[in-house]
């Protein structure tokens, strides 16, 4: 079931708004231009023929950016697949935290798996 607004609508309707208030990173503007251009006519398209019946179907091509929720979905989805098998069934929570420098040496030392 497709949602009724996507990233991609919300860039095209607020993005030239944005682009008037603050001076975005080229970078940034970049991968805003290619997700609202996902998946549209901007990018072109390809023709898909059923080999049974011969219903033609048009597909738009995608930006294949790895910040784009439509074309990293299918990623995201096998990476939480192999994710959960490599897991194990226990309650466990993933910290991240910064040490001074003072201890690299000491961390470094200790070595854990």
């Amino acid at each position: 079931m497709r949602p009724e607004f996507e990233l991609a609508d919300v860039i095209r309707l607020f993005g030239t708004g944005l682009h008037a208030k603050v001076q975005l990173p080229p970078l940034q503007q970049k991968v805003l231009g290619k997700i609202a251009g996902c998946r549209t006519a901007a990018l072109g398209g390809h023709e898909e023929v059923c080999d049974h019946c011969g219903t033609i179907r048009y597909s738009y091509n995608s930006c294949g950016d790895r910040h784009c929720p439509k074309c990293q979905a299918a990623k995201q989805a096998f990476w939480i697949d192999d994710l959960m098998l490599n897991t194990l069934p226990i309650k466990h929570y993933h910290i991240v935290f910064t040490v001074p420098h003072q201890l690299n040496a000491v961390c470094l030392h200790t070595k854990l798996s």
